[in-house]
């Protein structure tokens, strides 16, 4: 019952700072998991890690409007995949491209 009685301490001390628009999805994934609708809990997971996906794709310069996982996770890919290809690459380069994979 801890997930559901304390959710917040699935959330940690790393993501609110970054993240605060995941926050109530993930604690909603800890009510529905203790309660077992995991359906539920499943979709909540989703919300949240969009909210990152949409965060990465904007780094990239990726539209997001009415796109699907696929149509982000491609463009993303592609901006990194052009990153790595230039000749000025930035010195922080390899840790921001395993950052990024």
């Amino acid at each position: 019952m801890a997930y559901f009685e304390e959710p917040e301490k699935l959330i940690g001390s790393r993501i609110p700072p970054k993240f605060p628009s995941a926050n109530q999805e993930i604690i909603e994934a800890g009510r529905c998991y203790a309660l077992g609708r995991n359906t539920a809990c499943v979709f909540h997971l989703m919300c949240a890690l969009e909210v990152g996906l949409h965060a990465t794709a904007k780094v990239f310069g990726v539209p997001t409007d009415y796109a699907n996982w696929q149509r982000l996770l491609d463009g993303i890919e592609k901006e990194i995949a052009k990153i790595g290809e230039a000749k000025d690459k930035p010195p922080t380069w390899k840790d921001d491209r395993e950052f990024y994979s």
